[in-house]
């Protein structure tokens, strides 16, 4: 005999045919369109684009020698940074060319390079004009042009057997930059204007310069003469570039300049000859290895002191040079330890007036930082909340059907919580910037990144959300902050910052998030075990400490 279906299986058969019906009743339309995704982020404006480099030079040899003061020779301190000092030495090296990184000659397309590093992680010193180049055989190849421009780089040298006593702690490196300066004053199209573009009287203060002398002295606590540079203030700069950077240096500080180990600086005009004090890395006494500290360019104006004699800036360091070729990131042409010695003209810029430059609202920047538009900044918004947020999908269905109206505004309504205070003053943000490879949609203020970066610090040019390293070139102005700014910038404190930002792209302000301290009266808990039954005791008093 066949059992009869029961009531109940009758019924969800039933149920699941008329659900069936139904779907089929309903028909699907398409899918809505997704929005369209965010436009990509502006690249900054350049307003001073580097010239095309010109050809690599012919390959060649030159052996020279070089002359070196003691270092440390009582009364005069180690000027190294070493722990030892070391006695006079003649260090032989070659001045030549060589497609492997080796030689003291570095092409125009290095020298090019090095000089937009230094544009971009040192905006406050403009370069006005390189110094210290020369002209030497172009690569045959190369027949558009016979004669090409080199700069400096150091070398691997070695003590010369001219040298006397044997030295077993000698400097691995060396460099020397000849600067002819009554030529390079004839030949150049800027040293017969100031900064202000004022025509200079023939042979008065080159460049604007005030050679010898500081630009606005003053005496510090310690009663040392100090310089309070201002905008426009030229001067003479010398500053140091690793051509390599090994990964754990990028790492640990921002792209700039940075002395070789125990640098060693000599100055040579005329007959005379000088060791240079800098402020740079020192040797650690518990590790010998290890040199840390802060580099500081050198203002070499005070020394020149006139622009009709020549001058040989001499560097020898303890920095190894080695190949390259086992890192990942290695440039063609370049040897890990080598550094690019720079010499040049430049202008100081106030902070102040970079953020004017910065922003295009005067004239003399070499960036512009774009701004991202409301609408744009909105669709990065969306963006930002679907990587933000996760949404749990309890559908077992195969063909998911389309969010309707409601679950797009429940999607809309979502918001995530940001800050309108700089998160390096802690006061209400001005220009609202991030950098434009930074994951986050929190920003800073302009000006006080700009004032906070000015000296050299270990933790420079960090952003000051993600603590990524940021140059000026890489920020970005916020349009959707900026909006936020506008509407709310006058209710904006500390102890009220944070605003409800929605998916849709709209805000709100949020209550007081600072911390509220009453005293208030203190009672015993109620499983106190006294005399009085658990009751309070007035002597004693509570602090109630309220989370708003």
């Amino acid at each position: 005999a066949v059992e009869a279906p029961s009531s109940s299986h009758q019924a969800m058969k039933q149920g699941g045919e008329g659900n069936k019906d139904r779907n089929r009743a309903v028909p699907q339309g398409p899918p809505p369109p997704p929005s369209p995704p965010a436009s990509p982020l502006p690249f900054a404006t350049f307003h001073n684009p580097p010239p095309a480099p010109k050809p690599k030079p012919k390959p060649f040899s030159a052996r020279s020698s070089l002359i070196f003061l003691p270092d440390g020779k009582p009364p005069n301190p180690i000027a190294s940074g070493s722990l030892n000092g070391r006695t006079s030495c003649v260090l032989s090296f070659d001045a030549g060319y060589h497609l492997d990184g080796s030689g003291s000659c570095l092409d125009d397309e290095l020298c090019s390079d090095v000089s937009e590093r230094l544009r971009t992680w040192d905006p406050y010193w403009k370069i006005v004009e390189v110094l210290g180049t020369r002209k030497i055989a172009a690569d045959p190849s190369q027949r558009a042009q016979k004669l090409t421009t080199v700069g400096t780089r150091t070398t691997p040298c070695q003590p010369s057997h001219q040298s006397g006593p044997v030295l077993l702690d000698h400097p691995s490196s060396c460099a020397s930059v000849f600067v002819d300066m009554p030529k390079e004053v004839l030949r150049s199209k800027f040293s017969k204007r100031d900064s202000s573009g004022k025509l200079l009287p023939p042979g008065y203060r080159p460049w604007g310069v005030r050679w010898g002398s500081l630009s606005h002295p003053y005496k510090d606590e310690r009663g040392k003469d100090r310089d309070r540079l201002q905008t426009g203030d030229r001067r003479l700069i010398v500053r140091t570039l690793p051509l390599q950077r090994p990964p754990y240096d990028t790492k640990k500080r921002a792209d700039g300049h940075l002395w070789p180990k125990g640098t060693f600086l000599q100055l040579k005009q005329g007959p005379s000859e000088q060791v240079l004090s800098i402020l740079q890395r020192k040797q650690q006494s518990h590790a010998h290895s290890e040199w840390k500290g802060m580099s500081h360019p050198l203002d070499l104006t005070l020394k020149v002191k006139s622009t009709n004699v020549p001058f040989e800036l001499k560097l020898c360091s303890k920095e190894i040079i080695e190949n390259s070729a086992n890192y990942v990131d290695a440039v063609n042409g370049t040897l890990m330890g080598s550094y690019a010695l720079h010499v040049a003209i430049c202008e100081y810029v106030a902070p102040d007036d970079l953020y004017d430059r910065l922003m295009g609202n005067a004239d003399g920047g070499d960036v512009t930082i774009p701004r991202i538009s409301l609408r744009s900044a909105r669709k990065m918004l969306k963006e930002y909340f679907s990587d933000q947020t996760v949404l749990i999908d309890d559908s077992d269905d195969e063909d998911k059907e389309a969010k309707s109206d409601e679950e797009n505004k429940v999607e809309d309504s979502k918001s995530l919580t940001f800050s309108l205070l700089c998160q390096i003053s802690k006061t209400a943000m001005q220009t609202p910037v991030r950098g434009r490879h930074c994951k986050h949609m929190q920003c800073m203020d302009l000006r006080n990144f700009l004032h906070a970066n000015k000296n050299v610090t270990g933790g420079r040019w960090r952003c000051g959300v993600c603590e990524d390293f940021v140059n000026v070139r890489d920020l970005v102005h916020c349009g959707l902050f900026q909006a936020m700014l506008n509407s709310l910038g006058s209710q904006v404190s500390g102890a009220r910052d944070r605003v409800s930002l929605r998916a849709d792209g709209n805000w709100k302000l949020m209550g007081e998030n600072r911390l509220r301290h009453n005293k208030r009266g203190r009672s015993l808990p109620s499983d106190t075990n006294n005399v009085n039954g658990g009751g309070t005791n007035p002597s004693i008093d509570t602090e109630v400490i309220d989370l708003i």
